[in-house]
């Protein structure tokens, strides 16, 4: 989780999906998507959708930033 926080401290205006930090860290989807849910339910980190006006869908994706 200290590297994911790290790369939103690095890039506070940038809003990331899970895989290009999963690519960033390393580590895989599964992984960087469960440590992601753990920062959400902190209250460290966001999860909104690409374009918030529509729901989640392949097209439009949860992303993710720093509050």
């Amino acid at each position: 989780k200290d590297k994911i926080m790290d790369i939103f401290k690095q890039y506070p205006d940038e809003k990331f999906v899970c895989h290009a930090l999963a690519v960033i860290i390393e580590k895989d989807d599964k992984f960087t998507n469960k440590r992601l849910n753990e920062l959400v339910n902190e209250g460290r980190c966001n999860r909104i959708t690409k374009d918030s006006k529509s729901g989640k869908s392949p097209t439009n994706p949860w992303v993710y930033c720093i509050i």
